[in-house]
């Protein structure tokens, strides 16, 4: 494996760089690790099209839940800006203002609906920072309907 080679020949190293994702285990990979970590915010992320990326978004299936209706604000495209409901069946729907069950209902703005969609903060731990508002336990069902991914993406250019 490369980290005991590394770990090996590290009197003949003066530095290794590598780049990997926020939730690696490299630290827990050694015996003694004595290495230095940075976080380095890589790359930006922007939902365009609310309607066609939920409409493609693959959530996890729950025995049973209710519908749960996003309420997304969006600042510079207000074609997105609205609420989206998740149906029993993973199916989006647009909800009218007149339809909207603000009970099981979460709040959010576009930014922390793309960090949630692509894995890269959880609903939970934005509710704990007050980003994202709304009854606990739809944002509980909101977090299991998430599949927790990975969020890295290697760019070489």
């Amino acid at each position: 494996m490369l980290m005991q080679f590394i770990q090996n020949h590290d009197s003949m190293v003066d530095k290794v760089k590598m780049k990997v994702p926020d939730e690696d285990f490299i630290p827990h990979l050694f015996d003694e690790p004595r290495f230095e970590q940075k976080i380095n915010q890589y790359f930006m992320a922007r939902i365009v099209n609310i309607q066609e990326f939920l409409n493609n978004t693959s959530f996890r299936e729950v025995d049973s839940y209710h519908p749960i209706t996003l309420i997304v604000e969006d600042d510079f495209i207000p074609q997105n800006q609205g609420a989206y409901r998740i149906q029993g069946d993973g199916q989006i729907v647009s909800v009218n203002e007149n339809e909207i069950d603000t009970k099981n209902a979460v709040f959010c703005n576009i930014q922390q609906l793309t960090q949630m969609l692509l894995s890269y903060k959880r609903p939970i731990e934005l509710e704990r920072l007050s980003l994202i508002k709304g009854n606990h336990n739809t944002i509980g069902q909101l977090e299991k309907l998430i599949p927790e991914k990975q969020t890295y993406l290697p760019d070489f250019f």
